[in-house]
Order: C-alpha cells, then sequence, then structure tokens
C-alpha cells in the first residue's frame, strides 16, 4: 500500500502551483491592473509549459522519469524563493515563465513514473486515472484555500515559502520511492490463488487492453473535450480574480471559491474510481457538461459569495470528469500512450495561454462577467459536437 503515497506528489505540486497563479493574479489585480494584464500571469505559465510538455514526451524514458521528477521539484522550490527575493509585479511573469518549464518536467514524468509503479498491481486504470485526478485536484483546491487564509492573516512571502517547503519534501518522497517503478509488484495472494480470475492491470497492460478493446478509440473525443475543459478553467484561474476584487469578495472567499472548484473536481475523480466502463456511456459525459453550463452561467451572473460558491461546485463536478476521461483515453492504449500524455499536457498548455488571452481582452471589452456566459455557450457547443462525434465512433465500429 505504501505505492500509493506517490499521489501525494502531483497533489503538493499542483498545491504550489495553484498557490503561485493565485498570489501572483491577484497581487496584480490589487495594484489596479487591468484584467488582460492579469491574464497573462496565466499565459506565460502555459506558453512554457506547451511547449517544454512536448519536449518532456521525447525526453522522459521509464529508466530516468523519477530523476526528472526530483529535479523539476528542487527547481520549483528555488524559484519559490526567487518570488520572495524578486517582489517586483514585473518580475513575476519572468518567475512564471521559470515555473512553466520546472512543474512541465514534472507531471510528464511523473505520469510514465506512476504508470511504472502501478503496473503490475492488481488496480485498474479507472482507479488509476480516478487517484491521479483527485490528488491533482485536491492540491489545485489547497493552494488558493491556504494561501487566502495565511495571506490575510501574514502576508503573501509565507505562501511561496510553505511552496518551498512542500515542493522540497516531494523531491524527498520521489527519491524513498523511486525503486517502486524498477521492480514488478506482488499481485495480492487472492489474485495467486484464482489465476481464472484477471486482475486488472496497469494502463500499460495487455490486460487492460483486452478489458477495453472492444470499445471504440476516443482518444480524439477526449482530446477535445479536454481542450474546452481546460480552455474554460484557464478563463476562470485568469478572469475570475478581477470580477471577485471589483464585486469586493474578501481574499478568502475567493480561495474558497478555487478550494470548492477543485474539492469537488477530486470527489469526482474519486466516485469515478468506483466505476469501469463509465468513460464510454456518453450519457454521463452530457449531464456533467449541464453541470458545467449552469455553473458557468451563475458564475457570470453572480454577485456575491454564496453564488460564487455553488457555481464552483458544479463546474468542478464537470471539470472533473472530463480530466479523467481525458487522461483514461490517454492511457488505455498498451503502446501509445507515452506520446498521448505529452500531447494531453501539450493541450493543458495552449488551453491555459489562450484561455487567459481571450478572458482578458473579452472582459477589458465587454465586461467582467461576460467571459464566463460565453464559455457556457462554448461548452453547449461542445457538447453538442461530443454527442455527435460520439455516435459516429460507436456506429463506425458495429
Amino acid at each position: 500500500m505504501s505505492r500509493f503515497i506517490i499521489y501525494l506528489f502531483p497533489l503538493l505540486m499542483d498545491m504550489a502551483l495553484s498557490t503561485m497563479f493565485f498570489v501572483c493574479s491577484l497581487r496584480m489585480a490589487e495594484s489596479g491592473a487591468s484584467a488582460f494584464a492579469v491574464s497573462m500571469i496565466s499565459t506565460v505559465w502555459a506558453l512554457t509549459y506547451s511547449l517544454s510538455a512536448a519536449v518532456a514526451g521525447r525526453l522522459i524514458r521509464p529508466d530516468n522519469a523519477a530523476n526528472y521528477v526530483i529535479g523539476s521539484c528542487l527547481a520549483v522550490a528555488v524559484i519559490s524563493g526567487l518570488f520572495v527575493l524578486f517582489p517586483g509585479l514585473s518580475m513575476q511573469y519572468v518567475l512564471m515563465i521559470a515555473i512553466g518549464w520546472a512543474v512541465a518536467m514534472f507531471f510528464v514524468p511523473f505520469q510514465v513514473f506512476m504508470k511504472a509503479v502501478m503496473g503490475n498491481t492488481s488496480w485498474g486504470l479507472n482507479v488509476s486515472t480516478g487517484l491521479y485526478t483527485a490528488a491533482w485536484s485536491c492540491g489545485m483546491a489547497l493552494g488558493p484555500f491556504v494561501s487566502g487564509l495565511l495571506w490575510q492573516h501574514f502576508n503573501w512571502q509565507i505562501c511561496h515559502l510553505i511552496n518551498a517547503a512542500a515542493v522540497l519534501g516531494c523531491a524527498w518522497g520521489i527519491f524513498r520511492l523511486r525503486h517502486y517503478a524498477q521492480r514488478p509488484a506482488a499481485l495480492p495472494d487472492a489474485a495467486k490463488a484464482t489465476p481464472s480470475v484477471k486482475p486488472a492491470a496497469s494502463p500499460s497492460s495487455s490486460q487492460h487492453s483486452s478489458e477495453y478493446g472492444r470499445y471504440p478509440d476516443l482518444v480524439m473525443i477526449g482530446w477535445i473535450c479536454g481542450t474546452v475543459c481546460f480552455l474554460t478553467v484557464a478563463i476562470i484561474r485568469a478572469v475570475f480574480p478581477s470580477l471577485a476584487t471589483a464585486l469586493t469578495v474578501s481574499k478568502a472567499n475567493q480561495g474558497m471559491v478555487f478550494a470548492i472548484l477543485f474539492w469537488a473536481q477530486a470527489g469526482a475523480g474519486l466516485v469515478l474510481c468506483l466505476f469501469r466502463h463509465w468513460m464510454y456511456r456518453r450519457g454521463t459525459i452530457i449531464m456533467v457538461s449541464l453541470s458545467g453550463i449552469i455553473g458557468f452561467l451563475l458564475l457570470g451572473m453572480g454577485r456575491t459569495a454564496p453564488v460564487f460558491f455553488l457555481a464552483a461546485l458544479l463546474l468542478g463536478i464537470y471539470t472533473g470528469t472530463i480530466s479523467c476521461y481525458f487522461v483514461f483515453h490517454a492511457l488505455v492504449h498498451p503502446r501509445k500512450s507515452s506520446s498521448r500524455v505529452a500531447v494531453n499536457e501539450t493541450i493543458v498548455g495552449i488551453t491555459g495561454s489562450l484561455g487567459p488571452v481571450l478572458g482578458g481582452l473579452v472582459a477589458d471589452r465587454s465586461g467582467l462577467s461576460t467571459p464566463f456566459l460565453l464559455a457556457a455557450l462554448l461548452l453547449a457547443l461542445a457538447a453538442v459536437s461530443f454527442w455527435r462525434g460520439y455516435q459516429k465512433k460507436f456506429s463506425a465500429s458495429n
């Protein structure tokens, strides 16, 4: 069971990353900067992340993945300290570029590392993707929640110092557990005693390929759903601090909105661990898309913290489900999973670049609520596209 500690590491890394987004964006918003200037915090990170993820896909192998993850953690710790040493607002853009590179060199190799660690266990791919989604979502929730409270009672510098401590702990943990990726895991005694019952194996195993082999390859639909999901999340991250500041929503409540969103996202990932074939049922995606549409409408029309809390809950259910769907269909292929993971992370980076730019420009020209209303419309169009694409895929496979 100690191998499940690895899911603590994406939690710690995303806690640090979401803290940086929250603190840097809010500092810019409070300085009186435009919504576009605030959104560029996310954009410069995402541009670097997408390029670095593509490069990482060519460099990472199972035998060197742990070393890249450790190096990434050490780099993030150093950069966290530089935020405190160089507090200028413009310097934030430079440091977020460095963070984009460092974090890409964490998440691409970590998924390879995770795949190797869980490779010969009895846990299914639905459990692995659910736990991974829950882990990084909890990190994204903890970042703004903790930093909002710390900033309100102390100062913003302490947030970056806690980041440094967290990722150093992550580096130590990977170093101690890296041996799990270098040796096969023993199956449970029950599985050994009953050879006629095959346990679900790792994302890369032939058993997984056999279990889901009767279904069509939906990775392209996963990429489309993921693109819309992460694009709209990037808009929230970039524009909401400006909207909330304009409405005099407190720092603690702003942090709570992001915390609820990502806690709901984590909860969705954990619940989906219980179901083995939900990712091939179109009704699931349509229902969670409806949840996302309502969430964006509430975010665009709301004016008080309780309304934003409800919007965040609905949006978290949507983003958590789509995130699992996105990762699952990249990893389920027995031979192409590594390259598809790199495509996934590149999509995360590209949408993270476009979302803040589009959201910031629309907010400056048409009002701070408009980007969220347009996101609801985009999500509705994506749901229609998903329905039609799903019908074509399953019709062709019959």
